[in-house]
């Protein structure tokens, strides 16, 4: 069982996560945006986990605008992420993310990417998009032309899911907001550090297969 002080050093290792995040939205589309993080008790997992995110109103995650002054804002998006020590209880995992994407009015929804570790019954990291597509519709299954919404497209996987860089990325690049000078770079750095990560986890995980290419690498040499 989690002690007081596992709880406050994992809080510390979201705070300093949260920080990144804020950390490329205001070097890339936001202007002020606040990411936070808190303490939250899981029901299922009868523990305490963290929630980080953007403009947080208790535990939930607001939109923030994407606008780089005052100007009324194109397009919003907000990020929201359940935390946990990893399986060694040493380093933060996200247990499931959630980004959005909205029009002008923060309300209406384009889309959203979605990730939950260990979901059963479709891909734990997935694309929604509202909308209709009559092709949906005339495909086998229980879907209607007005249900896309509700396909769970797959897209990356555990370890190399989308993160906000890519969100960032893809609201610049599709016109929906504009980008500061040099937002590429930020995106880059951080997406970087992300791949990092998840990288370290991997050997981690698989040491032998790390051992086997070092190995491999040292007798090609």
């Amino acid at each position: 069982m989690a002690t007081p002080a596992d709880t406050h050093r994992l809080l510390d290792l979201a705070r300093e996560f949260a920080a990144e995040v804020q950390d490329v939205l205001n070097k890339t589309v936001c202007n002020g945006a606040v990411v936070g993080a808190v303490v939250s008790w899981d029901r299922t997992s009868k523990q305490d986990i963290v929630i980080v995110g953007t403009l947080l109103d208790g535990v939930v995650a607001q939109p923030v605008r994407l606008c780089l002054g005052r100007e009324r804002p194109k397009c919003w998006l907000d990020a929201q992420y359940r935390c946990d020590f990893d399986d060694r209880g040493r380093f933060l995992m996200v247990v499931s993310s959630y980004f959005g994407i909205y029009a002008p009015d923060g309300v209406k929804t384009l889309c959203h990417y979605d990730y939950e570790r260990n979901k059963a019954g479709y891909p734990a990291a997935h694309l929604q998009v509202a909308g209709t597509c009559p092709a949906l519709g005339e495909l086998p299954g229980k879907r209607s032309a007005d249900e896309l919404a509700k396909l769970h497209f797959p897209v990356g996987g555990r370890r190399y899911r989308p993160t906000i860089e890519d969100m960032v990325e893809f609201v610049i690049s599709e016109g929906f907001a504009k980008g500061r000078d040099g937002w590429g770079r930020i995106v880059a750095q951080h997406r970087d550090r992300f791949h990092q990560k998840q990288l370290s986890a991997l050997v981690r995980r698989h040491p032998d297969i790390a051992r086997a290419v070092l190995a491999d690498m040292e007798n090609s040499a």
